[in-house]
């Protein structure tokens, strides 16, 4: 049985066979880090998020890049979270006064989100992985979105996840670090 990909919500992403081979590169090249480019809009808005992360005292690595069909998927931040390896998509307002952020808005994001852990997932076979879309800014999601939250509202979800991760999952966490450096 595969193991399970979800969003925060339990909201399940499709299993794919995992490929030995993505776009000609083997495993260990699927993965990649490098810095981020400057003049990333959302730069400042993961590294707040990071920064919070690491408060909480949840490991993250940051400027991950996944191959996949299509090219490369950037994973703004990765965390080692309960018994999973979270994908967080990370969305910024930075400069604009506080807003209010919709279901469409909210969904796209989400979209992007379950495409990063459907490539994160055929790089890492049989690890348990899990994601989240956190909005970097103060911002009313309304109405709530599952899977969806603010810096404010990360406490809560580390609060809320348990559990030790399977060998499959450090497994991949291992990986990841080695690919980092």
């Amino acid at each position: 049985m595969p193991p399970s990909h979800q969003l925060a919500t339990g909201e399940m992403v499709p299993n794919r066979r995992p490929d030995h081979h993505v776009r000609g590169m083997d495993l260990d090249s699927a993965i990649r880090f490098r810095p981020p480019a400057r003049g990333n809009a959302g730069l400042k808005g993961e590294r707040r998020v990071g920064h919070r992360l690491r408060e909480l005292g949840v490991p993250v690595l940051h400027g991950a890049f996944v191959a996949d069909g299509a090219g490369e998927r950037e994973l703004d931040l990765l965390a080692l979270l309960g018994g999973w390896i979270w994908v967080v998509e990370v969305k910024s307002s930075l400069g604009h006064p506080p807003r209010r952020i919709g279901p469409a808005l909210a969904e796209a994001a989400r979209v992007q989100l379950r495409r990063q852990m459907a490539a994160l997932a055929r790089a890492l076979p049989g690890a348990e992985l899990s994601g989240v879309v956190v909005f970097s800014e103060r911002v009313r999601i309304e109405p709530p979105v599952d899977g969806v939250t603010t810096l404010e509202g990360l406490a809560d979800l580390v609060a809320g996840q348990g559990g030790a991760p399977s060998a499959a999952t450090l497994e991949g966490w291992r990986r990841l670090c080695a690919a980092r450096g």
